[in-house]
């Protein structure tokens, strides 16, 4: 029998504390999105659905790295603030809700007709000139609709069955 030694790492929190637009409101649902920074995330986005309760809440069993945690509630939208999870340990955001801006793009064809459906990937440029995943975004009808972006400069790559892209 073999004896194997296995580490597994215990997980750690996020306590955020939540300013600015419906600090009003006792309660409200909102949308979380963790995306990982460090070497072994990859950039990769975890959105979760929450409860802010009294102007905070409690991410639990976050696994240990650097994370970029932000906040979206309707057309509200918190900017991203870079927080260290260590294991069994927590740490601390603090996100303002403001107003965010959106955008409305209709795609047609070459005879002037939508392009239903359609998928379309958004990137906000950074300022370095590097592009960061903002979302997913499908079409209704050739429409493209979007809400809750924070101020910056976006793109949009559109793709559709039939379709190459120019």
């Amino acid at each position: 029998a073999s004896n194997e030694t296995y580490v597994i790492p215990r997980g750690g929190w996020i306590e955020v504390k939540v300013t600015g637009a419906l600090e009003d409101r006792k309660d409200f649902v909102a949308e979380l999105r963790l995306t990982r920074v460090d070497k072994g995330g990859g950039g990769v986005d975890q959105r979760e659905r929450i409860l802010v309760r009294d102007g905070g809440f409690v991410a639990e069993k976050i696994e240990p790295g650097r994370y970029d945690v932000a906040l979206a509630s309707g057309r509200l939208i918190a900017s991203p603030v870079r927080v260290e999870v260590a294991a069994g340990a927590g740490a601390i955001a603090e996100l303002t809700l403001r107003n965010g801006g959106g955008f409305r793009v209709t795609v047609t064809n070459s005879y002037g007709l939508p392009v239903d459906p359609a998928t379309g990937d958004v990137e906000l440029v950074t300022e370095s000139g590097g592009v960061q995943r903002a979302g997913l975004v499908v079409s209704r009808g050739g429409v493209f609709e979007t809400e809750g972006l924070t101020a910056g400069t976006y793109r949009l790559s559109v793709r559709a069955p039939g379709y190459v892209p120019k």
